[in-house]
């Protein structure tokens, strides 16, 4: 995920970005742990987090290269993959929400999108959420539970069920470049979603799951490759 940090920190909010890791770290790692791996005092990372004190542009710029070549973020992914379960890793820390949405963030902010689209379960939705206020994006949800009267729905097959996927026109008026937050990657399931917004102008370049039940190449059916979007994956082991 050598992506992740991939823009330029520079000409961000260095600042805030660190402090935003930091709390995404912490969920993971004492400050003793980040200490070790980061080789940065325990004390001075609690007191940036802690806005007791903060660091120049230029001392935020270099610890946050510091964070991308240690890995530690590409090593919390491998981590829960490796040792934990889908339940646990959705129901056991907040900050993984953070990192995930952190993550998409950092790879689309430089491509002009739109709009994100979550699929209708509440872990997209939270994290479609997370990416839309990063990036002052138009959120797109879809809840089954609440169908609004200008609602356009679609419905597929996933796992034998029938799922209803329901957008307001609003979110489907205007064509714009998006992207696609989900749950569980199926391709059947992926096709479907994208043939639904293609039929509205929708011009998705990017699709982000959890989870892929170990799929080893995950693909849109029935789409030429000039105008295929990519399929990002986090948690694909077969453990999971």
């Amino acid at each position: 995920m050598d992506e992740v940090l991939n823009h330029d920190i520079e000409h961000d909010n260095p600042k805030r970005q660190l402090l935003r890791l930091l709390r995404i770290l912490t969920s993971f790692y004492s400050y003793r742990e980040l200490e070790r791996r980061l080789n940065i005092p325990e004390n001075t990372l609690w007191k940036y987090y802690s806005l007791k004190v903060m660091p120049e542009k230029e001392t935020a710029v270099k610890l946050l290269k510091k964070i991308e070549e240690s890995g530690l973020l590409d090593s919390i992914i491998k981590d829960l993959a490796r040792d934990k379960g889908y339940e646990t890793i959705l129901s056991g820390n907040i900050g993984i929400y953070e990192l995930i949405s952190y993550m998409i963030s950092n790879t689309v902010r430089n491509m002009k999108i739109g709009k994100v689209f979550a699929l209708p379960d509440n872990y997209s939705a939270i994290i479609a959420s997370l990416i839309a206020m990063d990036n002052r994006l138009k959120l797109c949800l879809s809840d089954q539970n609440i169908v609004l009267i200008d609602s356009i729905c679609h419905t597929v097959v996933v796992n034998n069920r029938p799922v209803s996927i329901c957008y307001s026109k609003e979110c489907l008026d205007k064509k714009h470049k998006s992207i696609v937050v989900g749950l569980m990657y199926s391709t059947s399931f992926v096709t479907e979603i994208y043939r639904f917004l293609s039929k509205y102008k929708q011009r998705v370049v990017g699709f982000y799951f959890m989870f892929g039940n170990g799929v080893k190449e995950p693909v849109i059916q029935g789409v030429e490759d000039v105008e295929k979007p990519f399929i990002k994956i986090f948690f694909n082991g077969s453990n999971i």
